[in-house]
């Protein structure tokens, strides 16, 4: 594949432009061009795709899922594996456990009887209830 030269849209000290940069450092034969733009609106990042001042860029596919929705079905391709996955945690205080057993047990529950997925969809659109 060739990426030399190809602009992907990034925020200065981002996770996804050390991803960014880490591929260049491991690819410098074939190197992307990252762009760093910060505090960019959704209207600028779909323009700037549309209209081919970036090439690509680095989103969760509920941002490219809500971006499509809202832009057109087709404005955005989301395409390939993640470049990265995460989880998202409840954090507690160790003193309390009670709490944190409460809420373990009521979204494996929920989870359990696909509650939590049909939660994800009415509210924000889509199931988003696994790691990205």
């Amino acid at each position: 594949m060739i990426y030399r030269g190809k602009k992907v849209k990034s925020s200065a000290g981002s996770n996804t432009s050390y991803i960014l940069e880490t591929y260049n450092k491991d690819h410098k034969d074939n190197p992307i061009k990252i762009e760093y733009v910060n505090n960019s609106t959704d209207e600028e990042t779909i323009t700037g795709l549309l209209n081919g001042v970036w090439d690509a860029t680095v989103m969760t596919k509920r941002d490219a899922d809500k971006l499509n929705k809202n832009y057109g079905k087709t404005a955005l391709k989301v395409t390939g594996d993640p470049v990265q996955t995460s989880s998202t945690y409840f954090v507690f205080s160790k003193k309390d456990t009670e709490l944190q057993g409460a809420v373990d047990g009521a979204l494996k529950q929920l989870k359990k009887d696909g509650k939590l997925k049909q939660l994800s969809i009415d509210v924000i659109g889509g199931d988003y209830t696994e790691s990205e």
